[in-house]
């Protein structure tokens, strides 16, 4: 598969699994890419130095999305959304009471969402 539809496979994964997957398959792909000027001593080690990044960033998004899972419980994106706010509540300007935060809800602790109080 070419490296750019895998670039877009990753945009549009839906779950944590499927983004990881793509990830890794357009990450390997990327290093091929990086690697085809094998013959020079400079491609070779900056392909090994790719190698060794896309190892380091798939272990710190394995690590992210296993953090959110065991929060969670679900893999799918859409199950998580910022904590003590109703999905879809904006908090810019255009916001119901505008820049002063009036009619906001702001969440009194991360861990328990549903204790709501508003700001003054």
């Amino acid at each position: 598969m070419p490296p750019l539809s895998l670039m877009a496979l990753v945009v549009l994964a839906a779950n944590a699994l499927m983004f990881l997957v793509a990830w890794e398959r357009m990450s390997l792909s990327s290093c091929v890419l990086v690697a085809t000027e094998q013959w020079a001593a400079a491609t070779r080690q900056a392909a090994l130095i790719c190698l060794g990044a896309t190892r380091v960033g798939m272990a710190c998004l394995a690590g992210a999305f296993l953090w959110a899972h065991a929060r969670t419980s679900s893999w799918a994106f859409t199950d998580r959304h910022l904590v003590g706010r109703p999905a879809g509540a904006g908090a810019g300007p255009h916001a119901p009471g505008g820049a002063r935060g009036e009619g906001r809800d702001v969440a009194v602790s991360s861990v328990a969402a549903h204790r709501v109080r508003k700001c003054p």
